[in-house]
């Protein structure tokens, strides 16, 4: 869950560098040195959190 630039979990998460991508349940999500994107795999749909904006899509 992503609330106010911090990032909560049960404590296993693992940063991911940037140009990696991670696909988990449908979403594929790539860091990169402008933001995180993520991709709902089968609509396309998804988000892009950064430090200057967010957006959807």
């Amino acid at each position: 869950m992503c609330a106010g630039g911090l990032m909560l979990s049960d404590g296993n998460s693992k940063v991911l560098p940037y140009g990696a991508t991670l696909s988990v349940s449908g979403m594929t999500c790539t860091s990169e040195t402008t933001g995180m994107r993520c991709v709902h795999d089968q609509t396309g749909h998804g988000f892009r959190v950064a430090a200057e904006s967010n957006e959807t899509f």
